[in-house]
């Protein structure tokens, strides 16, 4: 007389997608047993290993904002003691993004806010003198933000940075 199998042995395995899959070389065996799977390491490299920087440095002489990268800035915050005097700079334009933020008088496709209030243009855009402004770069969501420092002299122009060069 046969033996009758026990239902737990004779039930197909679960699998990530319901069916048998090759992912990753695990046979399609993602969830059960996680963390001994190779499954995971694939995104898992992908999501700690960011394809983007956002290292930036002051040009002080030019009185801008370089990527060091050699991509571009799209979106920084400029912070000061006083939120009065912080803002928020991001592209919004359709022409070709600057390499460059120009602190002196951004490109007209920057839309920049302060305290959470668009100012009405690019020339409404003052850095105040004898100030330190702290630059966050947010520009590439896969990477850390990037921060430095900048002092302004009596006449509202950049005199000193944090960083003034790639390192």
């Amino acid at each position: 007389m046969a033996r009758k199998q026990s239902s737990a042995s004779s039930r197909p395995p679960t699998y990530l997608t319901g069916t048998k899959s090759a992912a990753f070389g695990s046979g399609g065996r993602c969830l059960s047993g996680l963390l001994n799977r190779p499954c995971w390491a694939l995104p898992l490299a992908f999501l700690l290993a960011g394809c983007s920087d956002n290292t930036a440095y002051v040009d002080v002489p030019g009185q801008t904002l370089r990527p060091c990268s050699g991509r571009t800035l799209t979106t920084i915050s400029l912070q000061s003691q006083s939120p009065d005097n912080s803002f928020n700079i991001r592209w919004a334009g359709t022409s070709p993004l600057p390499a460059e933020i120009n602190l002196r008088k951004p490109a007209t496709g920057f839309r920049i806010t302060s305290n959470g209030v668009p100012l009405p243009g690019p020339n409404q855009f003052k850095l105040q003198p004898n100030t330190v402004y702290r630059v966050i770069n947010r520009t590439h969501s896969d990477a850390g933000p990037d921060e430095l420092t900048f002092h302004t002299n009596a006449s509202g122009l950049i005199d000193r940075a944090s960083k003034s060069a790639c390192e």
